[in-house]
């Protein structure tokens, strides 16, 4: 093998960590930021609903958990795409989804999450 191709692999996967690096750091940044702007709010859905915050790999802070036998996913979303609150559900196979305003309150996310309940009922 030639010494220069040698570098050139090891230059590469250089690059690729130094990218990797800068995206997580990126992103945690991110959770930082909405975990403090929304503190008030994610505080209020986690004790209300009875949900765990997890750290993940995405721009977003999430509460997740389970309730009345459906899954539950809150999660505030940042980074290049607009700010927004992301409201999932899913029962099996089937799941229901709603995006609201990054100020959302308690009473808005606890409304909507009944509404999406509710479409599991019919």
């Amino acid at each position: 093998m030639d010494e220069s191709l040698i570098q050139s692999v090891l230059v590469g996967i250089l690059l690729l960590l130094t990218l990797a690096w800068i995206l997580v750091i990126r992103n945690r940044l991110w959770q930082v930021w909405l975990g403090r702007r929304y503190a008030a709010t994610v505080d209020a859905v986690v004790g209300e609903l009875g949900l765990s915050l997890r750290e993940g790999w995405r721009p977003a802070v999430e509460a997740r958990g389970r309730r009345d036998g459906v899954r539950l996913r809150i999660a505030w979303s940042g980074g290049t795409r607009p700010h927004r609150v992301v409201v999932s559900l899913r029962r099996g196979l089937r799941w229901r989804r709603a995006i609201l305003r990054p100020d959302a309150s308690l009473e808005t996310i606890r409304a909507r999450v009944d509404t999406l309940k509710a479409g599991f009922r019919t």
